[in-house]
């Protein structure tokens, strides 16, 4: 393949000649026979698990097997043409310099202002603006006393809303670290600093009431939420950079797929049956 050759030739010039020894004999070499044996996943799997400190799951396993059948197919590729690569560094290095040749022809293109709108559509979680929320909160420390703390909020969530909004929140309820008034804040800061459960039931409370009592990670609160802004997809001309950018990145992850699935049309794979050794 001529993309392959690049990239050798590459390789060779990026690493070093004294990274690689030339075989002449072995140009038109190539065993297209992969077999990932037992022993290999045992060695993927310890791996894993004394970086994580858990074995991997499926989705994870998957991956392992897939970047080490990779790095088996660049160096017989490298040994078709002639190379031979005695050294792990230098083998992920041949990976990498392959996986960038396949990359060039995608960041060298430049998409038009119809391509970058339809990237934008279709991916438009990625880009859209947070939904916002104003809201004020008065904590009560549910630490060793959750059953107190619930009455406690919930005597304080009768007083409010039968008076006026007082003029310092502040000092209601217990101390705690984060502020009493939160305004315009991204739902998803709210979800960093009060947890997904307490997001999900703010979403909930109706504007310009006390309402509560709603458990956080930090306690219980009862809030007031001031205003809403809906989130949206800003214009394309706002953003161009970014989506531009995101869009080279996809092009080139498209790209590197498409070369890896083709190298792999020539390669016969076998894994063996290790599944035993992932525990559930």
């Amino acid at each position: 393949m001529r993309t392959i050759i690049q990239y050798i030739t590459v390789a060779v010039a990026s690493i070093g000649a004294t990274a690689l020894i030339i075989h002449a004999d072995l140009a038109f070499w190539r065993a297209n026979d992969i077999v990932v044996s037992a022993e290999q996943q045992r060695a993927m799997v310890e791996k894993f698990a004394s970086t994580w400190q858990r074995p991997p799951n499926d989705e994870e396993m998957r991956g392992l097997l897939d970047r080490t059948v990779r790095q088996v197919i660049a160096e017989r590729e490298s040994l078709a043409q002639g190379l031979y690569i005695d050294d792990v560094v230098i083998s992920r290095r041949l990976q990498e310099l392959l996986e960038l040749s396949a990359t060039q022809s995608a960041m060298e293109e430049t998409p038009t202002e119809h391509q970058l709108e339809a990237f934008l559509l279709a991916n438009r979680k990625d880009f859209e603006v947070d939904r916002t929320v104003s809201f004020q909160q008065v904590f009560f420390d549910s630490l060793g006393n959750a059953i107190g703390a619930d009455a406690t909020a919930r005597f304080m969530l009768g007083r409010l809303r039968s008076q006026e909004m007082p003029e310092d929140i502040s000092k209601l309820g217990d101390p705690v670290s984060i502020p009493a008034n939160f305004p315009h804040t991204a739902e998803s800061n709210i979800a960093a600093t009060f947890g997904t459960e307490f997001t999900v039931e703010l979403a909930a409370v109706p504007i310009g009431e006390w309402h509560g009592p709603i458990k956080s990670q930090h306690g219980i609160h009862i809030v007031y939420v001031r205003n809403r802004t809906a989130g949206r997809l800003p214009e394309l001309s706002d953003i161009i950079d970014g989506v531009r950018e995101s869009w080279s990145e996809y092009m080139s992850e498209i790209a590197i797929e498409n070369m890896h699935a083709e190298l792999l049309q020539e390669y016969d794979v076998t894994v063996e049956d290790f599944s035993a050794v992932v525990d559930r």
